[in-house]
């Protein structure tokens, strides 16, 4: 029997990979030395690390930890509030702290970044390092950020030519204008408060790339509120709106300024929010509905749990559910479920593949379970939920007490 535990989970959102908090923070300055990646200063995500380039030899490196290979690094070296410092180069290293994995300049307005660095190492150090593009200028002063995102990417699903018929946003997407004069739209929803990044790479295989590549954002009648084209065939594009301005659905779309389509054409594309990843708003929630007054059941008594996912957003959640009931079998068994469970074993009841094509907003996907009391415990029934589209799980508690003395037989309770 397990130990009794108290988890409170509520609607949070929790990652099935293991991640560092990736909000937004205070500033921090650099320190020198930090010219090589043995002296680097340590970034944490969502930071803004204020430094300077000088002398014009000077280098500047900056640790970030690793994730997994699943995940990568969006970073922004802005350069702009110095009226005369040009972009600078902004590279990403692999733990080794000098294998080049992305190495950028001028691909932002305000300077130079990284569209999805992978983390190639997992869970090492990697480093980011800034430097003067040619060395033979200084930097007065720049900022840096950077913010994890899952790089694992879904596919796009045509037709997807404008914010109405826009495809759900997952946290990188992928895609390929067929043509010259495709295009291609993701949707998400924000609030006018909120702050987006959003990032292309136009040649994410490295092989080049048939088109010059262009970054928009769009709002919900398709008019575009922001645009990037500052690099040429498969260069990397940045929009950073903070913020956002108007909340509704928008769509941040893919084009080409000139070239061709076809299989060249091929572009990575996400955002992220509030210096966070990108997900709609959703809630679930696990209910037990037939307590005895006082919050218990008896050995013996049918215990009913509810578990129910909400859509809570604008904007459809894409793909597969896969709920699933966790309970402590030496507790209780199984009984019955509604609507029949796809498989049940010792602790686990799964409704898998029976939730195909994603929530609507608004709509509600509940399901319920049956378990017999049969011996006592503390414990809980956790709701857990995984969302293919995002390779995201959750869940939710509903803790329970059974008592475990209430049907002992009368010539053992009256036992000398």
């Amino acid at each position: 029997m397990k130990p009794w535990r108290i988890v409170s989970v509520g609607t949070a959102l929790a990652l099935i990979f293991a991640a560092t908090s990736i909000g937004l923070s205070a500033p921090v300055s650099e320190s020198e030395p930090n010219n090589t990646f043995g002296t680097a200063d340590s970034l944490t995500s969502g930071d803004a690390m204020s430094g300077a380039i000088s002398p014009v030899s000077d280098l500047d490196y900056f640790a970030i930890p690793g994730v997994n290979h699943l995940w990568g690094v969006i970073a922004l070296l802005d350069t702009s509030t110095g009226a005369a410092d040009p972009p600078g180069r902004l590279s990403m290293l692999r733990a080794d702290g000098t294998t080049v994995l992305q190495t950028d300049s001028g691909s932002w307005e305000k300077g130079s970044g990284i569209a999805f660095g992978p983390y190639i190492d997992e869970a090492a150090t990697h480093y980011l390092k800034v430097e003067e593009d040619g060395g033979d200028a200084t930097i007065a002063d720049y900022t840096l950020r950077y913010y994890p995102t899952i790089i694992t990417t879904q596919p796009e699903v045509e037709p997807n030519e404008s914010t109405a018929q826009a495809q759900t946003t997952s946290f990188t997407m992928r895609g390929t204008l067929s043509s010259g004069t495709d295009v291609d739209c993701y949707a998400f929803f924000g609030y006018s408060a909120q702050d987006f990044i959003f990032s292309l790479d136009g040649d994410p295989d490295g092989n080049g790339a048939s088109f010059n590549p262009v970054l928009e954002v769009r709002d919900a009648a398709n008019a575009v509120v922001a645009s990037a084209n500052l690099t040429g065939n498969g260069g990397r594009e940045f929009i950073e709106l903070a913020p956002l301005g108007v909340s509704d659905v928008h769509s941040y779309c893919v084009r080409a300024a000139s070239g061709t389509g076809g299989p060249d054409a091929e572009y990575h594309v996400g955002l992220v929010r509030d210096g966070h990843l990108y997900l709609p708003y959703y809630s679930v929630v696990a209910d037990w509905t037939n307590p005895r007054p006082g919050n218990y059941a008896r050995i013996g008594d049918l215990m009913t749990f509810d578990l129910s996912i909400t859509n809570a957003d604008q904007v459809k959640i894409p793909g597969d559910l896969h709920m699933r009931g966790l309970y402590e079998g030496d507790c209780m068994s199984y009984v019955s479920s509604t609507p029949v469970a796809t498989s049940h074993t010792f602790g686990v009841v799964s409704w898998a593949g029976q939730k195909p094509g994603g929530l609507n907003p608004s709509e509600t996907y509940a399901v319920s379970m049956t378990m017999r009391a049969h011996q006592g415990c503390r414990d809980h029934v956790q709701e857990a939920l995984y969302m293919s589209y995002y390779f995201t799980g959750t869940g939710e508690n509903a803790d329970y007490l059974i008592w475990w003395d209430i049907l002992m037989p009368a010539v053992m309770r009256n036992a000398p």
